[in-house]
Protein backbone atom coordinates (compact mmCIF):
# COMPACT_ATOMS: atom_id res chain seq x y z
CA UNK A 1 0.00 0.00 0.00
CA UNK A 2 1.10 3.44 -0.87
CA UNK A 3 1.65 5.83 2.06
CA UNK A 4 -0.73 8.03 0.28
CA UNK A 5 -3.56 5.62 0.30
CA UNK A 6 -2.35 4.58 4.36
CA UNK A 7 -2.99 8.28 5.02
CA UNK A 8 -6.13 8.39 3.45
CA UNK A 9 -7.09 5.56 5.26
CA UNK A 10 -6.00 6.75 8.09
CA UNK A 11 -8.33 10.39 7.81
CA UNK A 12 -11.36 8.52 6.97
CA UNK A 13 -11.05 6.16 10.26
CA UNK A 14 -10.48 9.41 12.45
CA UNK A 15 -13.36 11.07 10.33
CA UNK A 16 -15.72 7.73 11.50
CA UNK A 17 -14.97 8.34 15.15
CA UNK A 18 -15.19 11.80 14.64
CA UNK A 19 -19.12 11.22 13.55
CA UNK A 20 -19.28 8.97 16.70
CA UNK A 21 -18.03 11.54 19.18
CA UNK A 22 -20.49 14.41 17.40
CA UNK A 23 -23.25 11.36 17.94
CA UNK A 24 -22.72 11.19 21.13
CA UNK A 25 -22.17 14.69 22.09
CA UNK A 26 -25.68 15.80 20.20
CA UNK A 27 -27.38 12.76 22.37
CA UNK A 28 -26.29 13.58 26.17
CA UNK A 29 -27.32 17.07 25.30
CA UNK A 30 -30.95 16.03 23.91
CA UNK A 31 -30.97 13.92 27.10
CA UNK A 32 -30.11 16.32 29.46
CA UNK A 33 -32.70 19.13 27.96
CA UNK A 34 -35.34 16.62 27.45
CA UNK A 35 -35.05 15.55 30.92
CA UNK A 36 -34.08 18.52 32.59
CA UNK A 37 -36.75 19.44 34.94
CA UNK A 38 -36.29 15.68 36.65
CA UNK A 39 -32.63 14.89 36.22
CA UNK A 40 -30.87 14.46 39.07
CA UNK A 41 -27.50 16.78 39.89
CA UNK A 42 -25.56 14.10 40.10
CA UNK A 43 -26.21 12.81 36.55
CA UNK A 44 -26.52 16.56 35.10
CA UNK A 45 -23.01 16.83 36.71
CA UNK A 46 -21.74 13.58 34.86
CA UNK A 47 -23.04 14.62 31.68
CA UNK A 48 -21.25 17.93 31.72
CA UNK A 49 -17.66 16.22 32.65
CA UNK A 50 -18.65 13.48 29.67
CA UNK A 51 -19.69 16.34 27.36
CA UNK A 52 -16.06 17.99 28.21
CA UNK A 53 -14.36 15.30 27.33
CA UNK A 54 -16.11 14.08 24.70
CA UNK A 55 -15.57 17.61 22.98
CA UNK A 56 -11.76 17.61 24.40
CA UNK A 57 -11.91 13.78 22.36
CA UNK A 58 -13.59 15.77 18.78
CA UNK A 59 -11.24 18.79 19.10
CA UNK A 60 -7.76 16.12 19.18
CA UNK A 61 -9.45 13.83 16.06
CA UNK A 62 -9.52 17.44 14.32
CA UNK A 63 -6.22 18.05 14.77
CA UNK A 64 -4.85 14.90 13.81
CA UNK A 65 -7.22 14.89 10.81
CA UNK A 66 -5.93 18.58 10.07
CA UNK A 67 -2.06 17.25 10.67
CA UNK A 68 -2.91 14.22 8.27
CA UNK A 69 -4.36 16.24 5.81
CA UNK A 70 -0.98 18.76 5.74
CA UNK A 71 1.08 15.65 5.38
CA UNK A 72 -0.74 14.33 2.06
CA UNK A 73 0.52 18.02 0.79
CA UNK A 74 3.84 17.54 1.14
CA UNK A 75 3.49 13.87 -1.25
Amino acid sequence: MAKIDEIKEKISLYKFFLGLISAMIFSIIGFVIENYGNIKISLFIISIIVLIILIYLFSIFVYIIIKHIKELKDL
